[in-house]
């Protein structure tokens, strides 16, 4: 299944697109997108620039929409316990950040563990109605480092492979 969904990929969408688009996904992310497109073919540094922006794209959207959102499903009764489980998760994950307040967003979003990352972060971020310059910056910041961090594993990886 993995080398058809490889095949399709190569055969229909551009691999920088595809990192691009698969980055854009929540739990994935770079963390997924970089080793999936380094293994796909694309160099690695490539495969990291696009992984960046494609993570980076939904930040603004989840930092302005996310609390309306939320508004939203509530209005609809079938929604409203989505909403509610949704929002307890997500405030599950405040402590760093009430913690260390900005720098524990830096902190949450650039560790590249399941759980943690822009997605996340912007989420947090969006329910405790941080300031969105702030928050925004130090996302941007905490990716960069994460994204490095991935960079310099998936690299490692890849030239420890090539010498076999």
């Amino acid at each position: 299944m993995f080398n058809q969904f490889f095949s399709f990929i190569k055969t229909y969408v551009p691999l920088n697109i595809a990192v691009f688009v698969i980055a854009c996904c929540p739990f994935i992310e770079v963390k997924g997108s970089i080793p999936l497109g380094a293994i796909a073919g694309l160099r690695v540094w490539e495969s990291t620039f696009w992984a960046y922006w494609g993570s980076m794209l939904p930040v603004p959207f989840i930092l302005i929409g996310f609390t309306y959102f939320l508004k939203l499903l509530r209005t609809w009764p079938k929604t409203v316990d989505f909403a509610n489980k949704l929002e307890e998760k997500i405030y599950a994950k405040r402590d760093l950040i009430d913690r260390y307040g900005y720098l524990g967003l830096f902190a949450f979003v650039a560790l590249p563990i399941p759980g943690t990352g822009v997605w996340s972060g912007s989420l947090v971020a969006s329910l405790l109605h941080l300031k969105y310059l702030p928050s925004l910056l130090l996302i941007v910041l905490g990716n960069a480092l994460g994204t490095l961090f991935i960079y310099m594993l998936t690299y490692g990886v890849s030239s420890l492979l090539s010498c076999f």
